[in-house]
């Protein structure tokens, strides 16, 4: 990218190809080259951008002090999002429903509105927060399910349409940074000093799966 900045999350818009890439100090930047070239993305904030994420033409940007940029056309435009929090969001995924869900100090679900959007300001606004006991740190969705995890063991499962959470945590209080889910019931997570928990039933039950490592885990997937 030609930055000496820390990046934190990337992403690709499946429709267009375009790569978007967040980072330090407002550091946000585009390629339409797969990577070959970077041009920095048309965006004002100084804040940390910690979260990228595309479901097809539909992009969003979430980062510190509640920063939000929402794009319908595949980064083509970028539009600011009003924010429900002055905290930093940690991650962001985009539902099939075209809702998306932030997390940070608790779980924050935007929806599109009929209202006419001032320029420059997206039409997503947030309709609810669920509040967690624990910063949540990460969140995956599949079809209306919503599953966090985050510090001190935090794993919570849920609906794009419940009031609330439910919390299955893991035995230790350790910092989780990623879940995975292969289905609605087998389910992986990982974070700090080489942990990865796995569960079959959808958290009642959480098994340690050894690694031999103790470096902190930022990132779990499968294909």
């Amino acid at each position: 990218i030609g930055s000496a900045l820390h990046f934190f999350s990337a992403d690709r818009s499946p429709d267009s190809g375009t790569i978007f890439a967040g980072g330090e100090a407002g550091s946000f930047y585009r390629s339409g080259d797969t990577g070959r070239s970077w041009s920095r993305a048309p965006v004002t904030t100084t804040n940390a951008i910690r979260a990228v994420a595309f479901r097809g033409s539909m992009g969003v940007a979430a980062g510190d002090s509640g920063t939000l940029y929402h794009t319908r056309n595949g980064g083509a435009t970028l539009d600011s999002v009003f924010s429900a929090t002055t905290d930093a969001y940690l991650d962001v995924e985009i539902a099939s429903s075209g809702d998306f869900v932030v997390v940070g100090p608790g779980v924050t679900i935007y929806s599109d509105t009929p209202i006419i959007p001032i320029p420059g300001w997206s039409s997503y606004l947030p309709w609810g927060t669920l509040t967690l006991t624990q910063r949540a740190n990460c969140v995956s969705i599949s079809g209306s399910s919503i599953r966090v995890a985050g510090d001190s063991g935090l794993v919570a499962f849920g609906d794009l349409f419940d009031t609330s959470l439910t919390e299955r945590n893991l035995p230790v209080p350790v910092r989780l940074r990623d879940i995975a889910a292969i289905d609605s019931q087998r389910i992986f997570v990982a974070g700090d000093g080489g942990v990865i928990y796995y569960t079959a039933d959808a958290g009642v039950n959480w098994y340690r799966q050894l690694t031999g490592d103790t470096d902190d885990l930022y990132s779990i997937a499968f294909t």
